[in-house]
């Protein structure tokens, strides 16, 4: 509990700027997206992941996610604080989660639930509403469950954003529910050297579904490179590098397709990462 009370300090603690941490990095939050995809080694952690892209204007978007993971004696406690930049809005959000894993023999079955809230404020056209309130509040629940046999790793999560709390009016559309269906599998190859395929299903409503496949590789599960494949990438590459056995360096950058202001999940021709990961 200890490393539970230090990880929230932590995340309460860093004023952070910037957009939504993207889909491509679910690996590396997965809570955020499936409350019940929690650290199967029963691991603490602590990842900081700095997101940045460029689409030829003054706002470009960009962001910064803080997420933490806490094992304790009654379940998996994580949570997630992002501060965005999606051309005229900023956009705040944070979600606390509880995850409850089931042991039976080989298989390990998850139940998450996480409670969240998301602000949202307009730069460029203020309303009476929105000059006397500055935030849009709205409130977010997120369900999900996983499934863990062996190497393999499935997932299933349902949220739904209720917009305006306080009755503000933004051209911003926050009232969405979106379903997301991941997986994951680690096939070893030799004794120092595995691969790691994995895919990520983002259905949001009213919205084109949105989805990516990544293939990994691990050497001595400290050096992995993935290639990320999608419909909207024309080329994706994510690394993780391990050291000092606890922290793990996150550099990817992805070269897109297109742009488009759909929803948050903003496309730009080019976007970069950097993260920091540290286990307790």
């Amino acid at each position: 509990m200890r490393h539970f009370y230090l990880a929230l300090l932590f995340l309460l603690s860093i004023q952070a700027s910037g957009q939504e941490s993207m889909t491509h990095l679910w690996h590396f939050n997965p809570t955020n997206f499936n409350p019940a995809l929690t650290n199967s080694n029963q691991e603490s952690s602590i990842n900081i992941i700095r997101t940045g892209s460029s689409v030829g204007f003054e706002g470009s978007p960009k962001a910064t996610s803080i997420n933490f993971e806490a094992t304790t004696l009654k379940g998996v406690l994580s949570g997630t604080y992002e501060f965005q930049r999606i051309g005229p809005f900023e956009l705040q959000s944070t979600q606390l989660n509880f995850a409850k894993i089931i042991v039976k023999g080989n298989n390990k079955f998850g139940l998450g639930v996480g409670l969240g809230l998301i602000g949202l404020r307009d730069l460029i056209n203020p309303t009476p509403t929105t000059v006397k309130h500055p935030l849009d509040i709205s409130a977010r629940v997120n369900l999900g469950v996983s499934y863990q046999h062996k190497n393999l790793t499935l997932g299933v999560s349902t949220f739904q954003s209720q917009k305006s709390l306080n009755h503000q009016e933004t051209s911003f559309d926050l009232n969405k529910r979106r379903f997301f269906v991941t997986g994951q599998y680690s096939l070893k190859v030799f004794s120092k050297f595995s691969i790691e395929p994995s895919f990520i299903l983002d259905i949001a409503k009213d919205t084109p579904a949105y989805s990516n496949f990544t293939l990994a590789g691990t050497y001595k599960s400290k050096f992995q490179l993935g290639l990320v494949i999608s419909p909207n990438y024309a080329l994706g590459l994510i690394t993780s590098i391990k050291f000092k056995e606890k922290f793990f360096l996150i550099l990817s950058s992805l070269h897109l397709t297109g742009s488009t202001f759909t929803d948050s999940r903003l496309l730009s021709p080019v976007t970069n990462t950097v993260g920091l990961k540290a286990l307790f």
